[in-house]
């Protein structure tokens, strides 16, 4: 596969990262986007891929998750306690869209 494509979008380009090289994969991907966030931005980085960086996604790991909540960036109060929690809520696994 061609992967300098102009039509070619982030998540194809993630998907195509996933299958070739194998830590990569499963839940190894959020270093994909990563690797994406190195080849697109300017100096001092590399800008070998022309997506724009909207395009991208930041994957949002457990740790990146505690400083969401610890930063209190959550409208929910209870956020930091109930991460601790056995149980999570079943309304962090529903869509928000």
């Amino acid at each position: 596969m061609d992967i300098w494509k102009k039509n070619r979008k982030p998540v194809d380009f993630v998907k195509e990262l996933s299958f070739t090289v194998k830590r990569m994969s499963k839940h190894h991907k959020a270093k994909s986007w990563l690797y994406l966030r190195w080849m697109v931005r300017g100096f001092p980085d590399l800008a070998l891929f022309q997506f724009s960086p909207k395009d991208l996604t930041v994957s949002l790991t457990t740790p990146k998750f505690r400083v969401y909540a610890a930063l209190g960036l959550s409208d929910n109060e209870n956020l930091q306690f109930e991460l601790n929690a056995k149980n999570q809520p079943a309304s962090w696994w529903k869509s928000r869209h």
